[in-house]
Parts: structure tokens; sequence; C-alpha cells
């Protein structure tokens, strides 16, 4: 019977398998127990899916002011792709844009009351996210 393999030898092969489906591993400074582990979890939720129903959200945003799916889709990728692409160069603050950074409260006033005729809860989570 072949001994079982080390702890780190299993971590190693885990990371080429990684790195060979083009993921990027992750390693904590300290072992994590359940609560980090779900922590880990929300923030990669945060910036996955509810990313993606932000995008869902804009595109309809988009549609009901005339934009073709496809073209406001394509727009709204290549806007989040470069904002994302600023943000893991220089700082997720450096990323921010318009009204909020100008300081701009009509703006963003009327954007919100736009949001709120689609959705109250996507109001509110521009509200809080801006």
């Amino acid at each position: 019977m072949r001994p079982l393999p080390s702890v780190s030898c299993i971590a190693a092969r885990a990371r080429r398998i990684a790195l060979d489906v083009g993921l990027r591993p992750l390693s904590s400074r300290r072992a994590m127990d359940d609560d980090d582990r779900s922590a880990y979890h929300a923030a990669a939720s945060l910036v996955s899916n509810d990313l993606v129903g932000l995008l869902w959200d804009a595109l309809e945003l988009m549609v009901d002011a005339g934009m073709p799916r496809r073209t406001a889709l394509d727009a709204l990728a290549a806007l989040a792709g470069g904002t994302l692409r600023q943000a893991a160069a220089r700082g997720p603050g450096a990323a921010l844009t318009g009204p909020v950074v100008r300081g701009d409260l009509a703006t963003v006033e009327r954007q919100l009351r736009r949001l709120s005729l689609r959705s109250d809860d996507l109001a509110q989570a521009h509200r809080h996210l801006s």
C-alpha cells in the first residue's frame, strides 16, 4: 500500500491544476475558518454574480432608453472591462468616474429618480454603492 501524499504535495498539485485551467490560486496569511471562507465566497460573489446582475439591470435601462440590446451590451461590457482593468492597475478608488467623483449631486439625483422608476431596490443599490 502506497503512503498518502503530504498536505503540501496535495496543495502543490491543486495549485498546478488551477493554473493549468487558467485560474489564479489564492492563499491566505492564516488558516481560514468557516467565517473567513464565507467572507471569501461573498467577496467572489460580489464581483462575479452581483456584477452580472448590475450588468443585466444596466442593459435593461439602455434598452428602455431605445438602444439596441446587442449594441448596449457591447458598450456596457467594454465600459465594465475598462473599469475593471483600471481598478486592477491603480486600485478601486482610482477607477471611480462620473458625477460621484465630480460631486455632481444634481446628476446623481436624476439618475436615482430614473432608477427608482425601474426598481426602488436598484436605486437603493446605486445610492449605497456610490
